[in-house]
């Protein structure tokens, strides 16, 4: 049996989430896959399930702490408080989401 650290756990996860949920829809996302969350900042299908497969993917690693997501935060603001406070994983799935539903880089 291998022994993984927390780190590499959380590596690992973010490399699988990026392989099968972000990568696939570089450059193949329909019009409505697309979205605007509020004036000049868009959200993608790729983001939202990002977010999910994350959310549940540390939820998985037992350490109880409190998983923020943008996404998630966005749709309810109140998640935010307090997020300060004790252990806490703060996620933003995909970072230059203009550019990745522009097709082009950089983003991550």
């Amino acid at each position: 049996m291998t022994f993984m650290t927390l780190g590499e756990r959380v590596s690992a996860l973010m490399r699988e989430v990026a392989v099968h949920v972000v990568m696939p829809r570089f450059r193949s996302l329909a019009p409505g896959e697309i979205a605007e969350k509020t004036p000049g900042e868009i959200v993608t299908i790729a983001d939202r399930e990002a977010e999910r497969r994350l959310h549940d993917g540390l939820a998985a690693l037992g350490l109880g702490a409190r998983i923020v997501g943008e996404e998630a935060a966005e749709q309810d603001p109140g998640l935010l408080t307090g997020v300060g406070e004790g252990l806490v994983w703060l996620i933003d799935p995909l970072d230059g989401t203009a550019n990745f539903a522009a097709g082009q880089a950089p983003f991550g």
